[in-house]
């Protein structure tokens, strides 16, 4: 080997030992960099912070874990600073890395979290009135840059994903006829290839669909489709789903069950909406307690047998919220057992208590609830007793103690009859029949009658 081609081994492997320690250089200066933008953002100095990721990319002589971070970091700065168009051209650039520089789970996790930032503003919102529609604009314009994106990748579950945000923001912002079509694109993703047949292994997803097609009938009132989709749901036994998809879920069965009068299967979903609302942290776990404790109320037949709600461990951190505090007045009322306070807890505090259509629809029967209780409490010691003194105790008219005191009657909770000549209830002293034992009677007295009727046919013939 001569002289000048060992010179060219040298220099070749020292041109080569340059580069490599240049690259590293590059890289440590990249971490570096990373970091002291990061403790910008926690010293408060966003505009260096923003200068600091923006100035990482600059370096990227090719797509690098820094750079995504530093994109995912530049875009939620700058949508807080609402440098809205900074903010698109740099997701933009964000999602080129999807296709290949980083993997798919940190592809998901870093669009799921960008995109969950510009949607938790109408999350957080009650009232579709409210819903910011600037902000909707953006989102569909983010949700259409990611899809198209994503159909130059083959990362499904991500698709999935992004098409379900799209969904819901479609929920919120009552576009129901395109939330039908994307519901039918979603579905499509959960059969078997090539059969009409439900993929087992998909089981969350679907659970997921049927959350957000129970939101849109909720909306629309479709109580028939409601009740089939929820029965479909609970069917549904190896799903992992995220606890506030649970939520909605047990509050759609709550609802149902309270509106065919099944209040002990609805006060225990209402419980387990609440709790799965409460781990997910979502805002609807407040109203979810409201129902819970409406449905307590009306489970209870006798007020010595009422089971607090709030006693349990996870709503006992709740009683002194602003939007519950009424309800708790009213739970305490109806536990003493005081109608006039508890019907001006319910007048004083009507615009909280009666802001819910729901809470509204029910509350006539909760009255009727609390007045039976108290009623039947007061009749105790009394074989006849004035329907005027009662007018009095319940605070209602004469004309509506009749209808109750019918009303009773008619399901044998009382044993007795309404004087109206004399404005009197008479009652038995057998008070609190059962029906079997009235059934007894009949057919006891059925059996002497046709004794007698045989009697005189044998006395005529």
């Amino acid at each position: 080997m001569n002289s000048d081609e060992t010179l060219s081994d040298d220099e070749d492997y020292d041109l080569k030992y340059e580069d490599e320690e240049e690259e590293e250089d590059v890289d440590i200066d990249v971490e570096n960099l990373y970091y002291v933008a990061k403790g910008d953002i926690e010293e408060g100095k966003i505009d260096d912070a923003i200068e600091g990721f923006a100035t990482i990319i600059d370096l990227e002589a090719e797509k690098t874990e820094y750079g995504f971070k530093s994109l995912k970091q530049l875009v939620k700065l700058l949508y807080q600073e609402s440098r809205i168009d900074e903010m698109l051209d740099r997701y933009k650039l964000l999602l080129s890395y999807i296709k290949g520089a980083v993997t798919k789970n940190a592809s998901e996790k870093v669009v799921g979290d960008v995109l969950d930032l510009v949607q938790k503003k109408q999350e957080a919102t009650l009232h579709p009135q409210d819903v910011d529609v600037s902000n909707n604009t953006l989102l569909e314009s983010m949700y259409d840059l990611t899809l198209t994106t994503l159909k130059e990748t083959k990362n499904d579950r991500l698709w999935f994903k992004v098409k379900y945000k799209l969904a819901e923001l479609c929920y919120e912002t009552r576009q129901f006829s395109r939330l039908e079509r994307l519901i039918k694109e979603l579905q499509s993703t959960t059969k078997i290839a090539g059969k009409n047949e439900e993929d087992p292994s998909k089981a969350t997803q679907r659970l997921e669909i049927l959350s957000i097609q129970i939101q849109m009938y909720t909306a629309q009132k479709n109580n028939k489709k409601l009740k089939e989709l929820y029965h479909d749901s609970v069917k549904i036994k190896s799903a992992i789903a995220h606890p506030r998809i649970m939520g909605i879920i047990r509050e759609c069965g709550g609802k149902l069950h309270t509106r065919e009068k099944d209040f002990g299967k609805a006060n225990e979903d209402f419980f387990e909406a609440f709790k799965s609302y409460d781990e997910a942290g979502s805002p609807r776990r407040i109203q979810c307690l409201k129902y819970l404790i409406l449905t307590s109320m009306l489970i209870a037949r006798e007020l010595h047998n009422f089971v607090n709600p709030l006693e349990a461990n996870e709503a006992k951190a709740y009683r002194n919220h602003k939007e519950v505090v009424a309800f708790v007045e009213l739970l305490q009322n109806y536990m003493d057992g005081n109608i006039k306070q508890f019907e001006r807890t319910l007048r004083i505090n009507e615009s909280t208590i009666m802001d819910d259509a729901f809470i509204k629809d029910h509350m006539q029967e909760l009255l009727k609830a609390m007045r039976t209780n108290v009623l039947v409490n007061l009749l105790r010691p009394y074989t006849r007793i004035k329907i005027s003194f009662i007018s009095k105790e319940l605070y209602i008219q004469e004309h509506e103690v009749e209808d109750l005191l019918v009303s009773l009657i008619l399901d044998n909770r009382i044993n007795g009859k309404v004087d109206q000549i004399n404005g009197l209830l008479l009652l038995d002293k057998k008070q609190g029949a059962s029906h079997q034992d009235v059934s007894v009677s009949v057919m006891h007295w059925s059996n002497k009658l046709a004794d007698i009727h045989k009697f005189i046919c044998d006395k005529v013939y």
